[in-house]
Parts: C-alpha cells; sequence; structure tokens
C-alpha cells in the first residue's frame, strides 16, 4: 500500500529556475536532443522541411538516452528530465514549448528521475530509494508537490490517461512480478493493482490508443532467456489483459496514427544480438488484427533509438554503431515510401554525446 510522504519539497513550492526562447526555426519539423553527463551542454539539432538542420545549445545535462529516456505530452508541450551530471546533482524538469521553442526547467530535489507523465495542468514523476518507489505529482501552476511512496516495489512508468494515473512497476526484492497501478490522479492514492504475467518483464514503452493501454513484453513466457515478442494491451474499461504476438522481436518503441499502433523494435538492456540487428518497426491494426513489419535501420546502417508519427508520416530517429552520427528517416503513411534521410553529426568537446530522443511539433 502506498504511504504518503511530507509534501514541503522545495520550500514547499515549485517554481521555474530558468526558460530560454530563441523562437522556431522556420518550418522546422523534428528535433533530435543530444545529451552528455560530461560535457557543458545539450543540444537540438532541429531538422526543416527542406532537411535543413539548424542546432542549439540546451544548457541542462543527462537527459537519458533514448530509447530509456522518459517524455511525456501536453497539448503543444512536450515534458522531459534532465537528471545533471555524473554526481546526479541537477535535476531539472524540462518543458519545451513547440510554438515558440521556449525552453523552461524547474529544479527538482530528486536523485534521479527514471519515469515521467503529464496531465492538463501537472507533471508526473518517479524515482526509485531505499527499497521503495516515489511517485510524484508537481502542478505547472507551482505550489506544494504531492509525494507517494510505494515500498518493496520498484521505479515506475507513468501514463496519465483521462481520470486515471497509470503505473507499471515490478515487486522489487521479492519475486520480482510485474504490476499494474492505478492511481488517481490528484491524491496519487491506489484504484486498482493487476499482477501482470511473468514475461510482460519491466515495462518501458506505453500507449493509450481507442482506450486500451498498449505496452511491450520485455521477457520470454517460458522462462527462458531471450527477448519479449509479445505487445500487451489493456482494456482500461474492462480491466482485461491480452497479448499480439508480433512478428519479430524486442518491440519496445510505441507510436500511433489514426489508426494503427506503430512499434519500434530496439536493443534493451539485456540483449541478446548485435544492435545493428534490430532494424524493424512493425505496424498492427487493431482493427483487423494485421501486423506488417519493416526494415527501416539497415540501409542507413543504424540502430532504432525513436519514431513518432506525425500527420502522415513515420519518423525514425537512430544512431550509427560508433554513435558519431544520428539519423532521421522520413516515411510516408500507409505506403512506408521513404522520403527523407538527414544526417546529424554528434556534438564535438568533451564528453560522450549521445541521442536522447525526437521532439516533434
Amino acid at each position: 500500500m502506498a504511504a504518503l510522504l511530507a509534501t514541503s519539497l522545495l520550500a514547499g513550492c515549485v517554481a521555474p529556475s530558468a526558460s530560454t526562447a530563441a523562437g522556431c526555426p522556420a518550418g522546422w519539423r523534428a528535433a533530435a536532443l543530444w545529451s552528455t553527463q560530461a560535457g557543458a551542454e545539450s543540444r537540438l539539432d532541429f531538422v526543416d522541411a527542406d532537411d535543413r538542420v539548424t542546432s542549439r545549445p540546451v544548457p541542462y545535462l543527462g537527459f537519458e538516452a533514448a530509447p530509456g529516456s522518459p517524455s511525456a505530452r501536453r497539448g503543444d508541450q512536450v515534458v522531459l528530465v534532465s537528471n545533471g551530471d555524473l554526481d546526479r546533482d541537477r535535476t531539472h524538469l524540462i518543458t519545451f514549448d513547440t510554438r515558440g521553442c521556449e525552453i523552461s526547467a524547474v529544479p527538482l530535489n530528486e536523485h534521479a528521475v527514471m519515469g515521467l507523465s503529464a496531465g492538463p495542468s501537472d507533471s508526473y514523476t518517479s524515482s526509485w530509494l531505499n527499497g521503495a518507489a516515489q511517485v510524484r505529482r508537481y502542478p505547472i501552476s507551482g505550489g506544494v508537490p504531492v509525494e507517494v511512496s510505494f515500498p518493496d516495489l520498484g521505479p515506475f512508468k507513468l501514463i496519465r490517461h483521462g481520470d486515471q494515473l497509470f503505473g507499471f512497476t515490478t515487486s522489487d526484492g521479492k519475486d520480482d512480478r510485474p504490476l499494474l497501478i492505478a492511481m488517481d490522479p490528484q491524491s496519487l492514492a491506489e484504484r486498482g493493482r493487476w499482477t501482470l504475467p511473468d514475461d510482460v518483464g519491466w515495462v518501458g514503452a506505453a500507449l493509450v490508443f481507442a482506450d486500451r493501454l498498449y505496452f511491450s513484453y520485455t521477457g520470454k513466457g517460458d522462462g527462458s532467456s531471450g527477448e519479449g515478442t509479445k505487445l500487451g494491451v489493456f482494456d482500461i474499461a474492462g480491466s482485461t489483459l491480452t497479448s499480439v504476438a508480433m512478428k519479430k522481436p524486442a518491440p519496445y518503441l510505441l507510436t500511433a496514427s489514426e489508426d494503427a499502433v506503430y512499434i519500434g523494435h530496439t536493443f534493451i538492456n539485456p540483449g541478446y544480438r548485435p544492435v545493428s540487428e534490430y532494424v524493424w518497426v512493425s505496424r498492427y491494426r487493431p482493427s483487423t488484427g494485421a501486423i506488417e513489419s519493416f526494415d527501416v535501420a539497415s540501409e542507413a546502417g543504424i540502430s532504432i533509438t525513436a519514431i513518432r508519427v506525425v500527420a502522415d508520416r513515420l519518423l525514425v530517429l537512430g544512431d550509427t554503431p560508433d554513435q558519431s552520427q544520428g539519423k532521421l528517416l522520413t516515411y510516408a503513411l500507409p505506403s512506408m515510401r521513404k522520403l527523407s534521410t538527414v544526417v546529424l553529426t554528434a556534438p564535438a568537446g568533451t564528453g560522450a554525446n549521445y541521442l536522447a530522443g525526437l521532439i516533434t511539433p
């Protein structure tokens, strides 16, 4: 059972610490985020309609490496988290406004945020400390955060939908059973708990599509070691769970068009094959059950780190094996005809630089 903790964080309120704005590059259609834990700054590479690249510094460090980087969408805002440098002492909640490309940041009294979601007027984070998961709600207007502790549970993958906040977690330190927990989005009080099949594993990606909660299985149901091969489907209204058998292994990244869910197959720890072999994006149409898989990464020589549907386009972001380059691939939907490839060069300077996510208008 969750325990309510003290809510006096950050002197009892949360307020933006910094804001940067330079206006958006004309006609931008995507931005790749590079980050580091040892360099001086992160960087956004904006790609416009003519495939030109404009780079801008971001004065925050330690955005998690994709595909594991948490992010959330709130209307025209993208919510991210930077966990700071190697000492993990500068955690910030970042909001990127896609209308003016303004970045605002709120300092958090958290060592490292591992899960993130957003509602109309709140942001939610999860972390883990001393054998317990913490879930926090931060009002975007400022004020006192709400914090709840879940003893003996691991970090949460959070997703807000309507009047529910869902969290995928595991029973840490005991039987490591995967769990789905529903919470009140205001008080964070637990409303429901479901034990999931063992092969669900640790859930790092989830998506609500047509009132169903989709998520990736990261393990195998027969108890053997290997990659997951299923897509979980939780019916929110009926509280029932089914699954879809995928044609390719390691389904993980999720995005959706009006009539289909797109799944990116990508490397997550532990790995079972070379990174270069994770090359697929699959399309699942819930109305018919049809599944199609497309090799989008072999020709480009990348491993997939992020995917995003924008109108009638599928954007695929990936990096080369040495992480010296990123590539943004664009496909027409539903044909999956490739429209363009844009090469992005990793930032120079001290410290390892890595792709940390994809932002779209």
